[in-house]
């Protein structure tokens, strides 16, 4: 095996399969997916991917919430039952009724940044909170909640504001005491 020798005229070379630096053309692959990133990049920032809603009932002052994804898909779905509502569903059943008014719509890109707000005017009611509500409605007689509720069920904007007023000073001036 002394003399065992490459057999002429053939070389040993290593093969180099990185570009040279001076190189500096980008393939058609490469082209085609940096192009696609930074066009997709800014629609997906200014499309809208979900939105966040939120619905009031007039009535009873109760609160659904929920997720909404493209084609009406809905998630995280909840719902809270306001004392009023509990109260009706009690004692008067037959008198259980809700108006829905947006209270918000806002909808978001895919990294949750809001892109467009929209809501609605629910009325005096939702300015009413929800303890003080509790707190009226544990105390007072029923013709009186039951007066309130058809107060609300009329939807006079004017003796539903005042109304409030009056609930939300007189549990004020019952925390004060």
């Amino acid at each position: 095996l002394k003399n065992c020798a490459p057999p002429t005229g053939l070389r040993h070379e290593t093969v180099d399969h990185q570009r040279e630096p001076s190189d500096r053309s980008m393939s058609p692959r490469r082209v085609l997916i940096v192009g696609f990133v930074c066009i997709s990049t800014p629609l997906l920032l200014c499309l809208p991917a979900y939105s966040t809603r939120g619905d009031f009932c007039e009535v009873t002052g109760s609160i659904k919430t929920w997720v909404e994804l493209p084609f009406g898909i809905q998630i995280f779905q909840r719902y809270r039952r306001s004392a009023l509502e509990e109260y009706v569903s009690h004692e008067m059943p037959h008198e259980l009724r809700h108006r829905w008014e947006s209270y918000e719509h806002i909808e978001r890109n895919v990294i949750g940044i809001p892109l467009t707000y929209d809501c609605g005017r629910p009325n005096a009611l939702f300015g009413l909170s929800s303890d003080f509500l509790n707190k009226w409605i544990e105390t007072k007689p029923k013709a009186e909640i039951v007066e309130f509720h058809h107060t609300l069920l009329r939807g006079e904007e004017a003796e539903i504001s005042a109304r409030t007023k009056a609930i939300a000073l007189w549990v004020r001036r019952g925390i004060e005491s």
